[in-house]
């Protein structure tokens, strides 16, 4: 534990908290052609993320996940869209957010589960050049 001055705060964790839940899905993978002739072959992950909250009380959440990180200039891969935005927490955009980590900052409200869980979704595309042999990208 962290030094603390008399009369100061601290947090405590106790370790998960059974009543709130995370459930990670893939929503759609396609895999298809573009460009002029059909000159590169691009790969869509549409991704979903829903927290239950059956706390009783609103709760803070980070949620983390990852998007593939191309080493080759000659493959693409961006992030077409997310709901809700992106962390804007400046030592995540500096750092983890170049790595390929996302991170959402959410209030999940009292009670929000099933068709009123929070809910986060992305897309990402993954563009390569046809031919360019790569190994898989998991789910």
């Amino acid at each position: 534990m962290p030094s603390v001055a008399p009369g100061g705060e601290f947090r405590v964790f106790f370790g998960p908290d059974r009543a709130v839940r995370a459930r990670r899905e893939v929503v759609s993978r396609l895999t298809g052609t573009s460009g002029l002739f059909g000159g590169s072959t691009v790969t869509t992950w549409n991704d979903r993320i829903t927290i239950d909250n059956g706390t009783g009380r609103a709760i803070d959440v980070e949620v983390y996940d990852r998007r593939p990180a191309s080493r080759n200039e000659r493959i693409e891969v961006r992030l077409a869209s997310a709901t809700p935005a992106l962390s804007a927490d400046a030592s995540y955009v500096e750092s983890r957010m170049p790595q390929g980590i996302l991170r959402w900052d959410l209030k999940v409200p009292a009670g929000a589960r099933d068709a009123k869980a929070a809910k986060v979704e992305w897309t990402v595309e993954l563009v390569r050049p046809n031919g360019l042999v790569t190994t898989p990208v998991p789910d």
